[in-house]
């Protein structure tokens, strides 16, 4: 068992061969690691890079940090695995009209919740992402235009499209190392085919019927139409640290949404820096 720091090449013998060498780097992508094994054997050289998961059994399915006020589930939601909740709770609600039709609220072990949100190892690493620190001698600038078909080994540098306004993705495919940002909003279409990319905006829109495996952070919203399959390794994060007042109105609220038959296999992550504003998450299915 081997441990690895993020960007340092790690030097291995596996195997009896002298002249056998074995070399592991471990980077970041989004939030989730890139691994590079590389071997070579006198003249023959081989490489491998792979996005790393992994897959925790006791990881619960769903913590809320103790804010004294219970977590309300209506339409057809369903939460399976264990839980960490504030004492306040669980129950049924209503929102715009819908109320919670399912037989159970959840599906597991219920504890109590602390203050304290368990910590993000790469917090500081994602706070850069949104800052664009990961601009440096290792990324070019590419242009999107109509029927765009590129593919970026993570073995090369990062591919990166930057825009001051809105970004509309659509009849294109984008597939590995490749990062692309917006100052205002991104909107994804189901014609844009996207595999292992990066998205950054502070406002992102995933329209109805997309499907893919990307990653999306932003610090206002997140909104995923119906009918979206995001395959893993996908993640929504948003981070934001702006108060908000409790009148915001719909339009303005910061928030991550996921429509009605829509699923995304990974990591949905929002973080808020101040206790004092309101966090929205609404999944409607």
């Amino acid at each position: 068992r081997t441990t690895l720091s993020y960007n340092e090449v790690k030097e291995l013998q596996v195997s009896d061969n002298v002249q056998e060498k074995t070399s592991l780097l471990k980077k970041h992508w989004g939030v989730f690691d890139l691994a590079t094994v590389s071997s070579t054997v006198k003249n023959e050289h081989f490489s491998k890079t792979a996005i790393l998961g992994n897959h925790n059994l006791k990881r619960e399915a769903l913590y809320l940090q103790e804010t004294y006020a219970r977590l309300i589930l209506v339409g057809n939601s369903k939460i399976v695995g264990n839980l960490s909740l504030p004492k306040q709770g669980i129950s049924t609600g209503n929102i715009a009209g819908t109320s919670f039709n399912g037989d159970k609220l959840f599906y597991g072990n219920r504890k109590t919740s602390t203050k304290t949100l368990p910590e993000i190892a790469n917090n500081s690493y994602l706070k850069n992402l949104l800052r664009l620190n990961f601009l440096n001698d290792n990324t070019s600038f590419f242009e999107l235009n109509d029927g765009l078909k590129k593919q970026q080994s993570f073995t090369e540098e990062t591919l990166v499209n930057t825009n001051n306004g809105h970004l509309y993705l659509s009849n294109i495919s984008l597939k590995g190392n490749i990062i692309l940002h917006s100052s205002t909003k991104i909107i994804v279409r189901a014609s844009a085919v996207l595999e292992d990319v990066i998205l950054i905006a502070p406002e992102v829109e995933i329209k109805s019927n997309v499907k893919g495996n990307f990653q999306v952070f932003s610090s206002k919203k997140i909104l995923v139409e119906k009918n979206c399959q995001l395959s893993y390794p996908s993640a929504l994060v948003l981070l934001n640290k702006q108060q908000q007042s409790s009148n915001t109105n719909n339009k303005d609220k910061i928030l991550i949404q996921i429509d009605s038959n829509s699923s995304v296999k990974g990591i949905v992550l929002f973080k808020q820096e101040s206790l004092k504003n309101n966090i929205n998450f609404i999944c409607l299915n």
